[in-house]
């Protein structure tokens, strides 16, 4: 069994971290940054709503200043 990682920064709505979460599923995982904390919230969110939230992990961080 494989296990694939991924990681993007600048969540913005989460529509491409599910995507990413779908492609890695059920073994994979994708973790996910944003500076924003209401739309890390908001994003957060949905991935609970949409059953992924397993499969995501969700930061907030600004990964420029850094």
């Amino acid at each position: 069994m494989s296990c694939t990682i991924l990681s993007e920064s600048g969540t913005g709505s989460g529509s491409l971290t599910t995507s990413f979460a779908r492609a890695v599923a059920p073994t994979g995982h994708v973790y996910t940054f944003d500076f924003h904390e209401q739309r890390a919230a908001s994003a957060r969110e949905d991935f609970e709503r949409t059953g992924i939230s397993t499969l995501v992990t969700m930061g907030v961080r600004d990964i420029q200043g850094e």
